[in-house]
C-alpha cells in the first residue's frame, strides 16, 4: 500500500499512539534543546514495533469505519486529506471534481447551525447552492465508481 494508505492504519495502532503520548508529555520546551533519554527510548521502542507493523497483515479486527479521518467541516482541504488517504487522490476521476463552492457551502450550513443567519438567503443564490451541492454529491460518487471500476485491486 501507498504510504498514505498505511497511515491511516498506523495512526490507530496503539504503539503508535503510545508514541505520540510519550513524546507530547517528554517534548522539549524548546526547539533547539537535545532529546530527553525518555523520547529517544520511545523512539527505539516505536521503530521495534513498526518493523514488526510493517511486516505483518493489517490488524482486521479494527472498525474501518474507526479508520475514517472525520471533521466538522468538510472543506476542499479534508476531503483532498481523505482522497489521500484513500488512495483515489492521483486519479483523474477525482481531480476533476470541482471543491471550489464547498467552502461557500459549509459557511452557510454554520452561519445556519450556529444562528448567524436569520433570513435565509435569496432563492437564486439558494437554488444554485443547491445544484451545487447535488452536482458535487453526483460527482464524487461518479469518481469513486469510475475509479474502483478501473483499477485492477477491485
Amino acid at each position: 500500500m501507498k504510504a498514505t494508505e498505511r497511515a491511516i492504519w498506523l495512526i490507530r495502532a496503539p504503539f503508535y499512539q503510545s508514541l505520540v503520548a510519550k513524546l507530547t508529555v517528554q517534548s522539549p520546551s524548546e526547539t533547539n534543546q537535545k532529546p530527553k533519554r525518555g523520547q529517544f527510548a520511545a523512539l527505539c521502542d516505536f521503530l521495534k514495533e513498526l518493523d514488526t507493523w510493517h511486516g505483518s497483515a493489517l490488524d482486521t479486527s479494527i472498525d474501518t469505519g474507526e479508520l475514517v479521518i472525520t471533521f466538522s467541516n468538510v472543506n476542499p482541504e479534508v476531503v483532498e486529506l481523505n482522497a489521500k488517504a484513500i488512495g483515489i487522490w492521483d486519479s483523474n476521476y477525482f481531480k476533476a471534481i470541482k471543491l471550489g463552492r464547498l467552502n461557500d457551502l459549509v459557511g452557510r450550513r454554520n452561519e445556519i447551525g450556529h444562528g448567524a443567519v436569520i433570513a435565509p438567503p435569496p432563492n437564486a443564490q439558494f437554488a444554485e447552492l443547491w445544484e451545487y451541492a447535488e452536482k458535487l454529491v453526483r460527482s464524487y460518487c461518479n469518481a469513486f465508481v469510475c475509479w474502483i471500476a478501473n483499477d485492477p485491486r477491485f
